[in-house]
């Protein structure tokens, strides 16, 4: 029975790993300047990211001949 119930307490402990460790400056600022420039650009183009990535593996032709494999 123990083997059965083994993992039922490791699943809580991946959620609270990252928690516990607490936030660095460097991922705090990354954060920061990531989002920034994501809204500039969408405040300056209309689409997202991840609009403009996907429009341009649209028009990529080996992104569309891979699809096609």
């Amino acid at each position: 029975m123990l083997f059965a119930l083994s993992g039922c307490y490791m699943a809580p402990m991946a959620l609270l790993g990252p928690a516990s460790s607490g936030f660095t400056t460097t991922s705090i600022l990354q954060s920061a300047a990531t989002n920034t420039a994501n809204h500039l650009i969408e405040k300056s183009t209309g689409k997202t990211i991840n609009q403009h990535v996907i429009e341009a593996l649209k028009n990529d032709d080996t992104f569309k001949s891979a699809l096609k494999n």
